[in-house]
């Protein structure tokens, strides 16, 4: 299996700043000092080592032309910005192998991925916008690349879910608690690692209205007030994944375009539920 590394025209960027998906409404934040008040991203857990700017103004000053190299360990990950919104967050070697696959004319002579080169012999198969948009390869579609490191401080929700699981399978001992690893694979480490997560809610887990990006009253199991929304007009429910949130899943449908999201306060007004 080749190594995964990366050549790509841009300029350096201050790395002392998350990549935005790491970011919340909280200004200020940084690598150093992270979301202070975000219980789910622990001061120091990521730490960000290059940043880069694709951005066509990033590549077209002198600083922005110089060929950079990035050649991530194991134990980083990968963040693509694109200038859309959409944040991909992968494995080095997983991104080397997928465009390796996809256009095995990204590889120079030295086995290295080279951004400007990735996906444009597709683009160039294809007319019209999309087409236009790979003129530069994958140069064209990402506009900031980070590598993170993870893990240089102690996740709480980590260790506060180990200490849970083997408090309900009757361990004591230290040394069991920091080798437990089988949160997410057992049945007691899954439900333990549900409890770290949920504990640390604002909010207790359940069906909430949601207005204006933020979620109003609860509603309880066979709450007859249900029958009553759904009388009134079909019920939109937002479901986020396990170990997600509301505000994470979904505030981007009402944030990011107005337009967008009216269709939907039309149709169902104050019946969002999430």
């Amino acid at each position: 299996m080749a190594d995964a590394i990366f050549k790509l025209r841009a300029a350096r960027l201050d790395a002392s700043h998350l990549p935005r998906a790491f970011q919340t409404a909280q200004r200020g934040a940084t690598a150093a000092a992270p979301l202070e008040d975000d219980p789910f991203l622990p001061r120091g857990l990521l730490r960000v080592d290059q940043a880069f700017d694709l951005s066509a103004t990033a590549r077209s000053t002198e600083a922005g032309r110089e060929t950079q190299r990035i050649a991530p360990v194991r134990d980083q990950v990968v963040v693509l910005e694109l200038p859309d919104g959409v944040t991909v967050i992968t494995h080095p070697q997983n991104l080397h192998d997928t465009l390796q696959r996809v256009d095995p004319g990204a590889l120079d002579a030295d086995g290295a991925i080279v951004f400007e080169q990735a996906l444009r012999a597709r683009g160039a198969a294809v007319r019209g916008p999309i087409g236009d948009a790979l003129s530069d390869g994958l140069s064209s579609l990402v506009s900031q690349v980070y590598t993170l490191s993870v893990g240089h401080a102690a996740d709480p929700i980590i260790e506060a879910a180990k200490r849970k699981a083997c408090e309900w399978l009757g361990e004591k001992s230290e040394d069991k608690i920091a080798q437990y690893a089988e949160l997410g694979v057992s049945w007691a480490g899954t439900k333990a690692l549900m409890w770290a997560i949920e504990s640390r809610l604002k909010r207790d887990p359940g069906l909430y209205r949601w207005v204006g990006g933020e979620t109003a009253e609860r509603f309880l199991p066979g709450d007859p007030a249900l029958k009553t929304e759904a009388a009134a007009g079909p019920l939109l429910v937002m479901i986020h994944g396990t170990g997600s949130n509301t505000s994470g899943s979904f505030d981007a449908l009402q944030s990011a375009s107005r337009a967008y999201w009216k269709p939907f306060e039309d149709r169902y007004g104050d019946r969002v539920l999430a």
